[in-house]
């Protein structure tokens, strides 16, 4: 506990200190006697206007410098790795730079339509491209074999566990949602610099541990199975939309009191301007949904080929060694009758015995004895032939009847 309140004292101190170094750069939460105040908003003033932030730059910067770093030595040992989901880490890097240094981040200190947005996009869009970029898979593969069995002890860990529960990431992410805006912690957080950068990194975190387990392709232990992570996305997102319906029929203004202040000529309502925001929460978070339940269907239907491509390998396995064992026995049944015939006559090219009728009917019989073998051995091979094929087809169509009773049950 005392380590956790020094970490927040420093990082207080930090902002404070980078607030007061740079006003213009970082404008508004009470730090300036006059909050600073951006033009109306447009595209060039949102997406043209920077503000670099040191701590922020450091953390991106250190996130993409140890990716690209892990990539460059799989591919000196010649392993190859999927650049899109290279090109998927960086993206999200720069979503969350966007996010919190773009213009974007200093219409969010004064409109709640902005905050809104920023809000979005740090819980809801920017952990999409990073969990598909599977930045702990990329970490398995790259390190040495004594850091690796650290980070698989660390991931198997109960804390780790716990925190990659797909309910986990829904409680933090949703619950979290009415704890923030439906008291006094987000008036303060406007208030006060160092809070309002622990928000942007709960929004961050709430997102990626709740994106992580549902679409993210890295090994987490204890996945739910594709049917359980639907069922989750279904119940998480109309909840997401119905805080975003609440926000839009609100009569109170949240920081009433800092918007008051502010006097931004160009929001002649604060209040229909916090119904704005709950607008763009209620139709962004219907849009991200439908992008999500399309990754984790086209992530079900492509396990479901490699389950078949594995089943269909195992089948035409058992087929060969059938094929194999029915060709041995033929083989020696075919051998048996060769030697029983050359015992009939004396030996190729010899002379020919004459043996008496007792031995005649004896070396006739053993011919076709032999010959009897031979024709069950081929026999019991066509039949394991043709119990294979019929269970594997048996089988294919078992899958696919079980595909199409798990697309459609969600929505029956």
């Amino acid at each position: 506990m005392e380590a956790l309140t020094g970490a927040f004292g420093l990082l207080t101190e930090v902002v404070r200190d980078a607030h007061a170094a740079y006003p213009a750069l970082l404008p508004g939460h009470g730090g300036a006697d006059v909050p600073y105040v951006p033009p109306p908003p447009s595209a060039a003033a949102i997406l043209g206007n920077w503000h670099p932030q040191p701590l922020l730059l450091l953390g991106i910067g250190l996130a993409a410098g140890l990716y690209l770093a892990g990539v460059l030595r799989l591919r000196r040992r010649g392993v190859a790795w999927n650049p899109w989901r290279t090109a998927s880490w960086l993206f999200g890097l720069v979503l969350v730079a966007g996010a919190l240094m773009s213009g974007l981040d200093a219409y969010a200190d004064v409109a709640f339509s902005a905050h809104a947005t920023q809000h979005m996009v740090l819980a809801t869009v920017a952990p999409i491209p990073l969990a598909l970029a599977a930045p702990l898979t990329l970490a398995l593969r790259a390190l040495s074999a004594r850091p690796r069995k650290v980070l698989l002890r660390v991931m198997h860990t109960p804390v780790a566990r716990i925190l990659t529960f797909p309910l986990t990431g829904f409680v933090l992410m949703t619950v979290s949602l009415y704890a923030v805006y439906y008291s006094s912690l987000y008036p303060a957080s406007l208030e006060n610099p160092a809070l309002h950068q622990w928000l942007h990194l709960h929004f961050l975190v709430s997102g990626c541990l709740f994106y992580w387990p549902i679409i993210g392709v890295d090994p987490i232990p204890g996945r739910l199975p594709y049917w359980a992570r639907l069922l989750i996305l279904f119940i998480s997102f109309p909840v997401h939309a119905l805080f975003g319906l609440s926000l839009m029929s609100t009569t109170t203004v949240f920081g009433a009191d800092y918007y008051a202040d502010l006097h931004v000529p160009w929001i002649p309502s604060t209040l229909a301007d916090q119904h704005t925001g709950g607008a763009i929460m209620w139709s962004a978070g219907e849009l991200v949904g439908a992008v999500v339940f399309l990754i984790l269907f086209i992530q079900w239907a492509r396990a479901d080929e490699r389950e078949a491509r594995r089943v269909d390998r195992h089948l035409d396995r058992e087929a060969a060694a059938a094929t194999a064992t029915s060709a041995a026995t033929a083989t020696s049944a075919a051998a048996a009758t060769s030697a029983a015939a050359a015992g009939g006559t004396g030996g190729l090219g010899g002379p020919r015995a004459v043996p008496d009728r007792g031995q005649g009917d004896e070396a006739l019989s053993g011919a076709l004895a032999a010959y009897n073998a031979r024709l069950a051995a081929l026999a019991r091979a066509d039949a394991a032939r043709t119990a294979a094929e019929t269970r594997a087809r048996q089988e294919r169509q078992a899958r696919k009847t079980a595909s199409r009773g798990r697309a459609g049950a969600p929505g029956g």
